[in-house]
C-alpha cells in the first residue's frame, strides 16, 4: 500500500516507524538511526511527498506515521550476514543445549546426525 520509491544506485529503502495511531514512537526512530538508516529528503523524491512532516522529521518523505529511510546496499548487506550468523548460531546453541540432555537408552533425535545405510 506504500509507495515504492525511484530506485537509486547504491541504495535500499525501508519505511521506518515513527507513530502509531497518532503518538510519536521516537524511540524505533531513534533507533533505526543508530542503525544507520538515513530519512530521505523529500527534494530526493519529491513524486512521494505525499504529507507535510512537522517536528524532527520536517522536510522528509513521510506517510501517515511511517518515514522513508535509506542505507547503502554494502551496509545492509553485512548487517543481513551479521544477524544470519548470530541467527544461525542461536540455533545451534539451542540444538546443541537439546542434544546435551540425551540419554543412551533413549537418544534424541538430531537431524544433522544421519546415516545412510546400503543393504543389511
Amino acid at each position: 500500500m506504500l509507495p515504492d520509491p525511484t530506485p537509486q544506485d547504491g541504495y535500499v529503502f525501508k519505511w521506518v516507524r515513527t507513530a502509531t495511531r497518532n503518538v510519536e514512537d521516537k524511540t524505533n526512530y531513534q533507533k533505526r538511526i543508530r542503525e544507520g538508516w538515513e530519512p530521505v529528503d523529500a527534494a530526493e523524491h519529491p513524486e512521494m511527498m505525499l504529507e507535510l512532516s512537522v517536528g524532527q522529521t520536517s522536510g522528509k518523505v513521510e506517510v501517515g506515521g511511517l518515514i522513508l529511510c535509506k542505507m547503502p546496499e554494502d551496509m545492509a548487506e553485512q548487517r543481513k550476514d551479521y544477524y544470519h550468523r548470530r541467527t544461525t548460531a542461536e540455533l545451534d546453541s539451542a540444538e546443541n543445549s537439546f542434544l546435551r540432555d540425551s540419554d543412551e537408552r533413549m537418544k534424541k533425535f538430531a537431524e544433522k546426525q544421519r546415516k545412510m545405510v546400503f543393504g543389511r
